[in-house]
């Protein structure tokens, strides 16, 4: 574990024993290599987040009451030229092959190792 990465969440340690801890990770703060989303891709690696994920478990002091994972890519559908122009403004272009992209968000990410 990266020096300091515990001590920047100590201040925290009660609040996070307090109460039963739920998470959420939305993969839009990874990097585009470690998890491929419809959304401008963020800067953390995959062993940042399952670092942070780790050091908040630990100072949680006790099992986790959940966690569910959000930001999956998925084909985007739009209709309308509003929509369509929405679109084109909004997202970043990706050239995303759907075959290979479910089984990579499936192999990438934080498993039930991490809820134990």
């Amino acid at each position: 574990m990266p020096p300091g990465s515990k001590s920047c969440w100590r201040p925290h340690r009660d609040d996070l024993a307090r109460l039963p801890l739920y998470v959420t990770l939305d993969k839009d703060v990874m990097t585009a290599s470690d998890a491929v989303v419809n959304w401008d891709s963020g800067l953390l690696r995959l062993e940042e987040v399952e670092t942070i994920l780790h050091v908040v478990r630990d100072l949680a002091a006790g099992p986790l009451a959940g966690m569910d994972i959000v930001g999956d890519w998925s084909e985007v559908r739009v209709e309308g030229w509003f929509r369509a122009w929405w679109h084109w403004t909004e997202h970043p272009k990706l050239q995303v092959d759907p075959v290979l992209a479910w089984p990579a968000q499936r192999d990438r990410q934080p498993g039930p190792a991490f809820l134990s």
